[in-house]
């Protein structure tokens, strides 16, 4: 299949075929700092994905 999809011989039924979901066994999620956002941060680094626990702050 990835044959398939790389190729420019491939048309768009064709490749449109191969499209499925995510098995959701590989996926996983978890919450990232803002430093993702940051402009002057260094944001080329594996600091950026490790997963983050927030505060819980409070507006008063």
């Amino acid at each position: 299949d990835e044959a398939k999809w790389i190729s420019s011989k491939t048309d768009d039924d064709e490749a449109f075929s191969l499209l499925r979901p995510c098995p959701s066994e590989i996926l996983k999620a978890h919450t990232i700092s803002d430093l993702v956002n940051s402009r002057t941060a260094n944001r080329n680094t594996p600091d950026v994905i490790k997963p983050y626990k927030r505060e819980n702050n409070s507006l008063f």
